[in-house]
This record gives C-alpha cells, sequence and structure tokens, in this order.
C-alpha cells in the first residue's frame, strides 16, 4: 500500500527538514513525499533525489498547493502534512492498519500534541478524542476533532476532490465535500502526530477582517453543496449548517470587512439561511447581528450549545 505524503512549503527550511525526517523514519516504508513550494524566499535545503519537488510561480496558498501535489501523487493512500507538523514513527502504520479493518470508510485520523518552538509538549490538540465514525454532522456540529496532517485518506474515496482557494475554512470544505461521497470515517485514540504552534510563518496567515470574508466563502461553497446532495434530507446536519450560516452571518455584518465583501457575504450566507430555516429565526439572526458584539456572541454561544445538546 502505498501513501504519497503532500507537504506545502513556504519559507521555514528548519522545520521542512523536521518534517521530512519524521516522514522518512516511518515505520512503513512504501510512500512518496512531494514537496510543494508556495514561491518561498527561503529554499529548502538538502532535499534527498528521491523527493519529488514542485514550486509555485506564484504564492497560492496552503489549499491549492495540496492540489498541486495531489496531482502528482501516485499512491492509494494520500496525507496532507504541513511543513511545520511532523508525526510519530508509527502513525502511517497504524492508520493503514485501520483501512485493513474497514474497508468501506475513507479516512483514518489520530489526535495529536501542540508543540513550542523548542518541540515541548503543551497540550493535546483534543483534551478528549471525538470517537466520530462520521464526518457529517459532526464537523458542523462541534469543529474538526482532526488536523489536516493528522488524516490519511483512500485516494479513491477524494479522486475528483479538491481544494478551494481559500485560506480560512477550505479544508473544511474538503472535508464536507468529501463526507457527501463518503461519510464514514475511523479514529486512533493516540496522540501520533505533533502540530507546531511557534512562530508567525504559517501558510493561511491572513488578516483576521480577510480571514472571516475567506471563511464566509469556505461556508457559503459548502452549504451549497450540502443543499445539492442527498444531505438535503438529513435534519441534523441541515440544524448544525443553519447555526454556522447564522454566526458567521453576524460575524461579517459585526466585523470591519470592506464593506462591499461584507455585504456581498452577508447577501449570500442570507439566501441559504433561509433555506435552511424559518422566516422568524432568519430575522431573529438579522436582528442580533445588530447587537453590539459581546450580546451577540452570547447568543450565539448559547444556539450552539443548545443545538449540540439537542
Amino acid at each position: 500500500m502505498k501513501v504519497s505524503v503532500i507537504i506545502p512549503y513556504y519559507n521555514r527550511p528548519k522545520k521542512l527538514a523536521r518534517c521530512i525526517a519524521s516522514v522518512q523514519k516511518q515505520s512503513h516504508t512504501n510512500l512518496e513525499i512531494i514537496v510543494i513550494d508556495d514561491c518561498s524566499q527561503q529554499a529548502p535545503t538538502s532535499l534527498d533525489p528521491s523527493i519529488v519537488y514542485k514550486k509555485n510561480e506564484t504564492n497560492l496558498g496552503p489549499g491549492l498547493s495540496r492540489n498541486e501535489g495531489k496531482a502528482l501523487a501516485t499512491g492509494q493512500f494520500i496525507t496532507f502534512l504541513d511543513c511545520d507538523d511532523y508525526w510519530h514513527p508509527t502513525f502511517l502504520e497504524k492508520a493503514l492498519a485501520c483501512f485493513l479493518e474497514q474497508k468501506h470508510i475513507a479516512m483514518v485520523y489520530a489526535n495529536a500534541y501542540v508543540v513550542d518552538a523548542s518541540e515541548k509538549i503543551i497540550g493535546l490538540r483534543r483534551d478528549q478524542v471525538f470517537k466520530i465514525s462520521e464526518i457529517l454532522p459532526a464537523i458542523l456540529q462541534q469543529g474538526k476533532a482532526w488536523g489536516t496532517g493528522a488524516c490519511l485518506w483512500k485516494v479513491s474515496a477524494i479522486k475528483n476532490i479538491q481544494f478551494i482557494k481559500q485560506r480560512t475554512w477550505e479544508d473544511y470544505a474538503f472535508h464536507i465535500e468529501a463526507a457527501i461521497h463518503c461519510n464514514k470515517i475511523a479514529y486512533l485514540e493516540e496522540a501520533l502526530v505533533y502540530l507546531d504552534d511557534s512562530g508567525d510563518d504559517k501558510l493561511s496567515v491572513i488578516n483576521p477582517e480577510k480571514g472571516l470574508i475567506d471563511k464566509a466563502a469556505s461556508l457559503i461553497y459548502s452549504a451549497e453543496m450540502l443543499l445539492n446532495s442527498h444531505f438535503k434530507q438529513d435534519k441534523d446536519t441541515l440544524n448544525a449548517l443553519k447555526v454556522q450560516l447564522a454566526s458567521v452571518y453576524i460575524y461579517v455584518a459585526q466585523s470591519k470587512a470592506t464593506k462591499e465583501a461584507s455585504i456581498a457575504a452577508q447577501k449570500k450566507i442570507a439566501v441559504l439561511l433561509k433555506a435552511v430555516s424559518t422566516p422568524f429565526f432568519f430575522y431573529l439572526i438579522s436582528f442580533v447581528s445588530l447587537l453590539p458584539k459581546r450580546v451577540a456572541a452570547s447568543f450565539m454561544y448559547r444556539l450552539k450549545k443548545y443545538n449540540n445538546s439537542k
């Protein structure tokens, strides 16, 4: 079973070297490493000749860089590992074992440790592992239980799926589209991935206002897909989608994003929100968006908590 490891890279040669070393130390050795340089100013150092290397002509961001790597991949399984993160030596071996036991699944994920600049463990990404066997509706109800680099995908399950250009929530859109095709996944309770939380040189770093507009675009993309799929009949998914749309509608309305971008996003979200809720709910959200931020945030917290407890 061959695994393709896609590593988007941007200006972090030392972290990339650590990342690649962790892949090369895997107990499962049938793999290929594909590094996509996202138009860095600092070139990678001393890449092994066996590593496939491609440099983008312009800075595309993490999602589109992953697509570039995916197009070059030849494995039956694929994973997208950010260059500042790294793995425990048994990650691939244990993830692949799940696919042998559960042939119907699309993805396996593990828990992860968060580490600082000195590689000291700060804590777990999740204090508890959410034992999730389906992507939807969980990803909309409680967020991703996994980091992008902690997932191993079956290529046949995501063959025609691409990351979108947005730099916020682009991974959510990918996972939601994957769920439409195959919603079944498996989990490893062990923390087998290390997420480096240090530095300000992330591939997806953008200002908060632009990030919010990008998140809105990713959510709009996901909502449109869901409403044109069999999930439009799934009550739990639609309820979770309704809350996400409401939340982003309020935050966009109250943000400092450019007026043109904000209004455009609000209009698109409003159409989708009306499609999954009642007129009363939409007018309630419109009213809440006019309230002070602290009051609106408190309302959304209670709404999400109520919705998840149902």
